[in-house]
């Protein structure tokens, strides 16, 4: 099953988000999400798409693995 919503949105391997690996999952260091810096390079930022049903355990993994403080989500819920 993929873990991206579109083939058309993939994030690059310089600035793409890497969870840490559990050695009993493939592919479990991938997540569809991207750093990237603020305005003035003083903060970066994730951006990444909503999760899938099979992506919301990677999707709390980043959460945790990244100590993000705020989540801004644009779309429907």
């Amino acid at each position: 099953m993929s873990k991206n919503r579109t083939d058309l949105v993939i994030p690059f391997d310089r600035n793409r988000v890497i969870l840490n690996p559990i050695p009993t999952r493939e592919h479990s260091t991938y997540i569809n999400a991207s750093f990237i810096e603020g305005y003035d390079n003083s903060e970066n930022f994730i951006i990444t798409q909503d999760p899938m049903e099979n992506t919301i355990g990677d999707f709390w993994r980043m959460v945790s693995e990244q100590s993000v403080t705020t989540i801004v989500m644009i779309s429907e819920v």
